[in-house]
């Protein structure tokens, strides 16, 4: 009698990256009480099959009773939402973009409070450090650095990353060790499927500081520059941006949806884009590619 003896498939780092998500608003009335969760079942083998999950957080998760920044629009999660954002396998959560501060450093304090008892690791935010320090993605012999920026007019760069500059600065500063470098992107205008100028001088000065691929949301929409997302920059995939996740924007024009996928495996940058579409809060997949 011959014995085989298989030894498992050994695969490096993979994360995958999933756009806007907020559960306020519109979101809430739709739920009717219910448990977020119940949006985000029909993703979960994405999640599942990736050691590191990262989704933008539309809203600070934190007290009803924290009064809202004057601005036209202010959102609020509850802070229960980083609990269901784990158990759903979210491993960490972008908050450098244009509503983190919504409830003023109160609720970003909260938030980031919350997030750290269910064990999701907080990216682009700090009270008191430096907003723009990469979070490390560690597997094994395979390391990935992600930062997140938010490019938009009125940020408080004391405690979100808006310091292109900083962020130029730690790209640097990794490619010398040699980690590859994810840079997540909030920018770009809101409903406008192409790129603007801005967006492509930064991605080609953020690709030449050593990011290894950027990935970007806030406009809503699925941004490409010539029809195929990724771009590819100088060798290196732009996701312009990838579109609401879960929101209570649900206009035809935003049911289309992506999440980016990145896998370092010894010294390998592999990438692809998993298309979603949106019927109201409700998400699934169509296909990969």
């Amino acid at each position: 009698m011959i014995l085989a003896v298989f030894a498992p498939l050994l695969i490096g780092a993979k994360a995958v990256f999933f756009g806007d998500l907020q559960v306020d608003r519109g979101v809430r009335l739709v739920l009717k009480g219910r448990d977020p969760s119940v949006l985000l079942t029909s993703t979960q083998s994405i999640r599942d099959e990736a050691d590191f999950a990262l989704v933008n957080l539309e809203s600070p998760l934190c007290d009803s009773t924290l009064p809202a920044i004057p601005k036209r629009y202010s959102l609020r999660s509850d802070g229960s939402l980083a609990k269901t954002l784990a158990k759903a396998k979210f491993t960490h959560a972008i908050l450098a973009n244009n509503h983190s501060l919504d409830r003023g450093v109160a609720g970003l304090a909260q938030t980031l409070r919350a997030l750290h008892e269910a064990q999701i690791s907080p990216v682009g935010a700090s009270l008191s450090g430096d907003p723009c320090k990469p979070a490390l993605l560690t597997k094994g012999a395979d390391t990935i650095a992600v930062l997140a920026l938010v490019v938009l007019p009125g940020i408080d760069s004391r405690h979100l990353c808006a310091d292109a500059s900083r962020v130029q600065a730690h790209l640097q500063t990794l490619r010398s060790r040699q980690i590859p470098s994810i840079v997540s992107l909030h920018w770009g205008s809101e409903f406008s499927p192409g790129v603007d100028s801005q967006q492509i001088r930064l991605a080609r000065t953020l690709v030449a500081s050593g990011a290894s691929a950027l990935v970007g949301h806030h406009a809503h929409v699925v941004q490409q520059e010539v029809g195929v997302s990724p771009s590819i920059v100088e060798g290196i995939p732009v996701w312009y941006g990838l579109g609401n996740f879960i929101f209570d924007q649900w206009q035809p024009w935003t049911a289309r949806a992506q999440v980016a996928q990145v896998t370092l495996d010894a010294g390998l940058w592999k990438w692809r884009t998993i298309e979603l579409v949106r019927k109201g809060p409700w998400v699934k997949m169509v296909d990969s590619r």
